[in-house]
């Protein structure tokens, strides 16, 4: 426990710093903190001495800066960055420094050379204090052009990477990104980037997750974070890629593998704030942000190359374990039900996190009343919100563990024997920053750091010292022999990355990269194909027979295989031959996958005979040959006048054989070429027409019939589309059908459904809102239909942004409409006996007499714990509502309904009548479940009729059989965590 300190100010005059001794009080921590039990939290440094921190930096000297935003979220207040000082050593900051100021709405910062890099959009700045008086003297402007928006996605995460390469996270925001009086631009929508500020390098490096801030573990891979997604890996870089058109187009990935319906739980304590957007989202990562890799080296091994996401919405950090998995590193969940620390503390925003050269993480918090920035706030509600309650406040935690010791940290002598002996030292921060000074202070020490490289047993500070060598300029080869064959995969990854520059003139060295495919790591062979692909095309022989190889063993790898189609991005048509050769031995999907990819590549280099070649090499099988000209198609393939009668004729052959799944791909790649239709497309019409109706034919068969109407006019196709359309067909049959609804773009298609709505499934009923929500065309319809009683606001989960793609539809007379059905802030149906029940709000309610009513009202369709049945929502961990938000949902059943929920009638073959929930549908059957948790499942063969109710299967007036205090009790029970 720290010590309280009384806070005295001081205002030196002159070109002083400001000076304050700051209230440093941690007597409530273990009140406030539930924190994994092998650590111990620790108060470093509050406000007065900091205020809305929102990123914490330490220099080459050890010494702590805090760069403060009380911007956030108005931007009207400018960010500065303070130094920190621990005046007796006593382990907490007691005095502040004012480093720089007028920083704009800086978010982020990074030490660099004898200062800092600063984002401080529009520009990247460089601030430093060149006469040691300990405030910025210098100020000079790297970059500018970046987009200033929502300021929580303004370009941010500034990392120095293990490859010498400043890595930037694109935050969301944008911009058009160039060098100082640079007339070219670099164009980063959409992608974080890469530059180096002194040789004026810039390089696009992966598609940004579009959240704050960049980890990167100690192999030098990158995560990024989203609000919603916690943690994306780039899976290789985006250079690999560029130039070419494959899809995907980049290789970031959600490595989460513990979300539940595309969001991850996290486990919040104390009572929960009702939520001001996105009720659903409770007790779900919402405000994930300051990702960060723990490399410090001083905790025990199960914690090393952990991964840390905060979440400010829910005032926690959580804690994944990366797990390799093929190509790629996973994150799971650490412990279950639980996080590494959550706060009773409603204001306790992390908002970022470091690891210091101690070893020890430390917890940046703004600490705010209200973190949701304006944009996501509902107009009605901001009104009455303060959104700068908290501003001037902000806290530093330094996290331990138990029985521990932390490292030490003193600045080395200007000599680069010291600090080049810190590049083997256990703790990430102290290797960085000695890579990054050795490099900064362009010292001569080539041969020091190649028999360094000799010496040292321990992998991540082998890579290091390879990637300071290279930014000493030094020639690479002889130690990449080694490092190739070292013990190490990751150490053989990174040589062969390294090896890029020398490939083509290294016989020895290309050998022995090629004979990384076979590698046990599929990271290492993945890479192995990738630095292949930057060979000339001299080598297509050497780089085809590697990748056959590969592909061999990784087929079935996304990445892997995509790396394969990249090394190989000079002779597609070759590694299509080969695959033409192993129809049987290769896995039939990644076939697919990679002919997808060759035909897209085959489009961009426009190479006409070769993409016919492709056809005629795989003519006789369907599915693949379909699968090439949908590519062909999808990629804006054009030919020319002299081409066009061979492309017409290879269509015929392939025509004839009469295939529908060829005829469709065939019928839509005429069209997009301008080649003549086919003479028989009528006869094939009316065969698709007949077999739709075949009860012998297969769901393939009908699919693929189905396809083929799209070429038909709407009038004399329609009524086969919509016999498609029944619960009682395979899903991806009524799919398939309403596609080719959708694509003639006719209203009284889907007016029709609306009114055939009650027959429908629930997969096709969401399709159809989410057609009549966004697109404007068929707002009138959406509105006419509800407004008439047609369609139930039940059924069309009206979250937040649903809602404003309606009320702030640039029609009047949309916005208008909206307006009458629902707010910004929600839709409520039963505001009466809300209003009736809201005093409950405000009692005491008991625990058991809560079980009580629950035991009476609930069970029959919900659980908690081991109490109920479970055929609406399991509520055994619905404290992580609000009481307000629970109120609603009890009351209000149907105003803000999970389509899920919805009841539905179901009459079979033999007059039985069924009433309940889909839980789940195949193609042979409906699951339903009923009240009392009766669970049923139902042949489809045997259904007569399925109507939808349109309402919740929860009753409404619960309002009329519970009093206040029993309602108080109940909402008291529901908001108990279960153990």
């Amino acid at each position: 426990m720290h010590q309280t300190r009384n806070t005295i100010d001081y205002l030196l005059l002159g070109f002083m710093p400001l000076l304050i001794l700051s209230s440093c009080n941690n007597e409530k921590s273990s009140d406030e903190f539930v924190l994994h039990p092998d650590f111990e939290i620790s108060l470093v440094a509050s406000d007065p001495l900091i205020f809305d921190p929102v990123d914490l930096e330490f220099d080459a000297k050890g010494d702590a800066y805090v760069l403060q935003m009380p911007g956030y979220p108005k931007g009207i207040d400018q960010s500065s960055i303070i130094k920190l000082v621990d005046s007796d050593n006593d382990g907490l900051y007691d005095q502040r420094y004012v480093y720089a100021e007028n920083l704009a709405q800086a978010s982020s910062f990074m030490s660099y050379k004898n200062g800092f890099l600063v984002s401080a959009p529009p520009e990247l700045l460089f601030v430093a204090d060149t006469d040691g008086d300990g405030v910025s003297d210098q100020r000079s402007v790297i970059m500018n052009g970046f987009s200033n928006g929502n300021l929580q996605h303004n370009f941010n995460g500034l990392t120095y990477g293990l490859d010498n390469w400043i890595h930037i996270a694109n935050g969301g925001n944008g911009g058009e990104a160039k060098w100082l009086e640079a007339d070219n631009a670099f164009q980063i929508s959409g992608y974080d980037f890469q530059i180096r500020p002194e040789t004026h390098e810039f390089e696009i490096s992966n598609r940004t997750s579009g959240g704050y801030e960049l980890a990167m573990d100690q192999w030098g891979n990158f995560y990024g974070t989203h609000n919603l997604h916690h943690i994306n890996m780039a899976v290789f870089p985006q250079r690999y890629i560029n130039g070419l058109d494959l899809i995907p187009r980049n290789t970031l990935l959600n490595i989460s593998d513990h979300e539940e319906n595309g969001l991850a739980r996290v486990y919040p304590i104390g009572e929960q704030e009702t939520r001001v957007n996105h009720p659903e989202q409770s007790g779900y990562f919402s405000g994930a942000c300051g990702i960060t890799y723990y490399g410090g080296g001083s905790y025990s091994p199960e914690f090393e190359g952990n991964i840390f996401v905060n979440d400010v919405v829910l005032n926690l950090v959580h804690r994944d374990v990366l797990r390799e998995e093929g190509s790629v590193n996973m994150a799971t969940r650490a412990r279950k039900g639980v996080d590494f620390l959550a706060s009773r503390d409603r204001s306790f925003r992390p908002v970022n996190s470091t690891v210091g050269p101690d070893g020890a993480l430390y917890i940046v918090d703004m600490y705010r009343k209200v973190i949701e920035h304006p944009e996501w706030i509902p107009d009605e509600l901001e009104v009455n919100m303060d959104l700068d309650a908290g501003k001037n406040r902000g806290r530093i935690f330094r996290i331990t563990e138990k029985g521990k010791n932390l490292f030490t940290w003193q600045e080395p002598d200007e000599d680069i024997n010291a600090w080049a002996k810190l590049l083997q030292h256990p703790n990430l921060w102290q290797r960085i920053t000695a890579q990054r000074i050795i490099l900064e202070k362009k010292w001569d020490g080539i041969d020091l750091l190649t028999e360094l490289f000799g010496s040292s047993e321990m992998a991540a500070s082998k890579i290091q010292i390879l990637y300071t060598l290279q930014g000493m300029g030094a020639d690479l080869q002889p130690v990449l022999l080694k490092a190739l064959d070292d013990s190490s995969t990751e150490v053989q990854r990174h040589a062969i990355i390294l090896s890029e520059l020398y490939l083509a003139d290294n016989a020895e060295i290309r050998g022995k990269i090629i004979s990384k495919i076979k590698s046990a790591v599929p990271r290492v062979r993945m890479q192995t194909a990738l630095s292949l692909s930057t060979l000339p095309q001299l080598f297509n022989n050497e780089i085809l027979g590697a990748v056959t190889e590969i592909l061999n063993e990784d087929i079935k790898d996304p990445y892997v295989r995509m790396a394969c189609v990249i090394a190989c991005k000079n002779q597609p048509l070759a590694l299509a031959t080969y695959l033409s050769e192993k129809p049987t031995q290769l896995d039939r999907e990644g076939i697919q996958v990679i002919l997808e990819m060759v035909a897209g590549r085959l489009t961009q280099l426009q190479n006409s005979s070769e993409m016919l070649a492709l056809i005629k090499m795989f003519k006789s099988d369907d599915a693949l040959i379909q699968d090439i000209l949908t590519a062909y198609g999808r990629s804006g393939l054009k030919i020319s006048a002299s081409a066009k009668r061979d492309w017409s004729q290879v269509l015929s052959d392939l025509e004839g054989r009469g295939s529908l799944a060829v005829l469709a791909g065939s019928w839509q790649l005429r069209k997009s070429l301008e080649l003549p239709e086919t003479k028989d497309i009528n006869k094939n019409i009316d065969k698709a027409m007949h077999l739709i109706k075949d009860a012998s034919a297969t769901e393939a068969q009908k699919i693929m019939a189905a396809r083929l109407l799209a070429f038909a006019p709407l009038d004399v196709v329609e009524q086969s589309l919509y016999h498609l359309i029944d619960t009682r067909n395979p899903v991806k049959l009524q799919e398939a059908a309403l596609d080719v609804l959708e694509g003639f773009k006719e209203m009284r298609t889907l007016d029709t459904l609306i009114n055939r709505w009650s027959t429908l499934s629930p997969t096709v009923r969401k399709r159809i809102t989410d057609l009549l929500i966004y697109n404007p065309d068929n707002h009138d319809l959406l509105f006419a239909s509800l407004e008439s009683g047609k369609l139930n606001m039940s059924e069309f989960n009206f979250d937040l942004e649903r809602r404003r793609r309606l009320l702030r539809s640039k029609d009047e007379n949309t916005r208008k409409r909206a307006e009458s059905l629902f707010s910004d802030a929600g839709v409520v149906q039963r505001s009466e006996a809300i209003e009736k029940m809201r005093p409950a709000l405000e009692i005491n309610g008991d625990v058991n007499a809560g079980q009580e009513v629950f035991k009476l009202q609930c069970t029959p369709c919900h659980r908690f714990g081991s109490l109920g049945n479970v055929v609406g929502p399991d509520l055994t961990e619905i404290s992580r509502k609000s009481k307000e938000t629970l109120m609603h949902d009890i009351l209000d059943p149907n105003a803000g309904a999970n389509s899920e929920y919805i009841n539905h009638i179901i009459e079979l073959n033999d007059g039985q009548v069924i009433s309940g929930i889909i839980d789940q549908e195949t193609d042979e059957a409906l699951f339903v479940k009923m009240m009392g948790g009766i669970e049923k499942n139902i042949p489809k063969n045997e259904i007569k009729s399925i109507n939808s109710t349109g309402l919740s299967l929860m009753p409404e007036g619960l309002e009329g059989v519970m009093s206040q205090q029993q309602f108080a009790d109940l909402l008291t029970f529901l908001q108990k965590p279960v153990e």
